[in-house]
């Protein structure tokens, strides 16, 4: 007991980095080296379907990865508590073609009632243009300047317990947990898990977009058609 006190002492605490790495064998990445080091995974990840999206308040966002990175494409909303949640993933491997991913697109679109006006994705112009024409999808580029801000803002929006991730999105969870910044902090470091940081930067785009979400005016057969459509699938 006295050792075990000791050695509780010497590395801060129970809940230390120190002790939980080297007397609980735990793997723990360096938060200073950490694209979000504030997410907590006790915190911010809830139940599936924990607390209703209002209806109407979706968008969807991506990043498409091309060649080398993956696709990242989320369905994001805000909840009846008023935290933007992150409802559903789609991730997609490296050299996935347009077509699959425009298809993926919109089944989420039609699946949650997201008008196309609200849905944002950061790729190539070509890209778009191949989304439009393949699979008549007429999508946005989200706003893409001052990187290192928007993802301070990410950042900020967890401390402060306005983001919350349904448990289902396996993948942006832990990227999220593990992204992280090359040496010398300039850029991501790259993985085969993780790509880019693709689901973390879709998650910023989404962050950046949410406030330009045009929500439909009320209509109320609208409305009871999608509460009645999200009572079947979440519990308020």
């Amino acid at each position: 007991d006295e050792q075990i006190r000791q050695a509780v002492e010497s590395c801060g605490g129970l809940d230390s980095v120190a002790f939980r790495r080297e007397y609980l064998c735990e793997i723990l990445p360096d938060a200073a080296g950490l694209v979000v080091p504030a997410f907590d995974q006790e915190k911010h990840v809830i139940p599936d379907g924990k607390y209703a999206i209002k209806p109407g308040h979706y968008l969807l966002v991506g990043d498409i990865g091309g060649s080398r990175d993956k696709t990242a494409i989320h369905v994001m909303g805000i909840s009846v508590i008023n935290k933007i949640t992150v409802v559903e993933e789609l991730i997609y491997e490296p050299r996935t073609d347009t077509k699959t991913i425009g298809e993926g697109i919109r089944k989420l679109l039609e699946r949650y009632t997201i008008q196309v006006s609200n849905c944002w994705m950061d790729a190539h112009g070509q890209t778009l243009i191949d989304l439009d024409k393949f699979c008549g999808l007429t999508v946005s580029l989200p706003l893409k300047q001052d990187r290192d801000s928007a993802i301070r803002a990410l950042n900020s929006a967890f401390y402060m317990e306005e983001i919350h991730v349904y448990n289902t999105c396996i993948h942006t969870i832990k990227n999220l947990r593990s992204g992280a910044w090359n040496t010398k902090h300039t850029d991501f470091q790259w993985s085969s898990d993780f790509g880019h940081n693709d689901a973390i930067m879709a998650l910023v785009y989404g962050y950046r977009m949410r406030n330009n979400v045009a929500i439909p005016k009320h209509n109320p057969s609208l409305y009871e058609s999608l509460l009645k459509r999200r009572e079947t699938e979440v519990s308020f």
